[in-house]
């Protein structure tokens, strides 16, 4: 009797889990004014990508550290992904426009259109290669995201056409957070690096669209990896491996991990705050904006000229700042005024407050 009634409270334990919320910033719910449409627009929908994502990697041909570009392979893959490219940046223009209270009733249903159309073909699903696995999960961070942002027009926009494309949609990002999963699981540990940050991201933002735990919990997870493979200075090996690019993939690395701690931090997650390790680990890369000297004297490599504090590649800046006291994020901040990052979702100061 006893086992019986332990079983049931286990069961009811593990529905109650399975339909708790999955929480985000209020930032993605504002509230958004429709303009009045001056005009018929004319929505052209781009054709779906459904090739494999087979693509060239733009460090092809470096060594161990890859850290040397490739430019013949850079511009073959940008070539080859320019097609998806240009669908993902139609739709963060579009859902940003609407999202500053810019846009027409007419711009959301196009962005509907297209990510339904797209959703139809079942684009981005095929067969992949490391780089394509890449390409896979960046654009569904970035569609994600958007997607996201326009909560409070999927709530007081009921039209029956308007939600059969919003529930193809929700499936379509849904199996494409599953691919993203398949393609980031039983990694080695040694093997797991900046990637992997990205797919917990790209998993993490999906899980609030479609209000799916099982998603939730798996980025949790890799979030918890990214914590644990901090060393005791506060950086992360593999990518210090990167060589003369080590501060340059720190910092990419530490942008879907910190989106990732804001949601946990927003749905109970993170009740001790930031963690230490992290906390030291973005003051290590905020100084290495100012000065070479640390990542130099770890990589024994003058780093990359590479404009770090453009377009935004500091977009994690305001959301770290929301979340802890760090006199340093501050400084920078006010210095550099990050613009936003469209797989973050764009204007993170605005997306990750409250």
């Amino acid at each position: 009797m006893f086992r019986v009634i332990l079983l049931l409270c286990l069961s009811f334990a593990l529905v109650s889990c399975s339909r708790t919320p999955v929480v985000f910033p209020a930032g993605f719910a504002k509230q958004i004014a429709l303009k009045e449409s001056a005009a018929e627009t004319d929505c052209k929908v781009p054709a779906a990508y459904t090739d494999s994502l087979i693509f060239p990697s733009k460090y092809e041909g470096s060594d161990g550290s890859r850290d040397q570009l490739n430019e013949e392979s850079e511009a073959r893959y940008r070539a080859q992904t320019r097609q998806i490219n240009q669908f993902s940046a139609g739709i963060a223009k579009l859902s940003s426009r609407l999202y500053r209270d810019k846009g027409e009733r007419q711009d959301y249903e196009c962005v509907l259109s297209r990510l339904a159309e797209w959703a139809s073909q079942g684009a981005l699903l095929a067969e992949a290669n490391g780089t394509g696995k890449a390409i896979r999960k960046w654009n569904l961070a970035l569609l994600s995201s958007q997607y996201l942002k326009l909560h409070d027009l999927h709530n007081s926009l009921q039209d029956e056409p308007l939600q059969d494309s919003r529930k193809a949609i929700k499936t379509w990002l849904s199996k494409l957070a599953d691919k993203v999963i398949t393609d980031y699981s039983d990694i080695p540990r040694d093997k797991i690096n900046n990637h992997q940050y990205w797919a917990a991201w790209a998993v993490m933002v999906t899980s609030a669209v479609t209000q799916s735990r099982t998603h939730y919990n798996w980025a949790k997870a890799q979030f918890e990896t990214a914590l644990a493979q901090i060393n005791s200075e506060g950086f992360w090996p593999n990518e210090l491996n990167r060589a003369s690019r080590a501060h340059q993939y720190h910092n990419f690395a530490i942008a879907p991990i910190i989106t990732v701690a804001r949601f946990l931090q927003v749905n109970g997650d993170l009740i001790q705050g930031l963690d230490p390790r992290l906390q030291l680990l973005a003051r290590n890369v905020l100084m290495g904006i100012e000065s070479q000297a640390l990542f130099f004297s770890l990589t024994d490599q003058q780093q990359v000229d590479y404009p770090i504090t453009e377009r935004g590649r500091l977009a994690w800046l305001p959301v770290y700042h929301m979340m802890t006291d760090d006199p340093l994020a501050k400084l920078m901040l006010e210095k550099y005024q990050p613009d936003g990052f469209t797989r973050l979702g764009g204007d993170t100061s605005s997306l990750f407050n409250g």
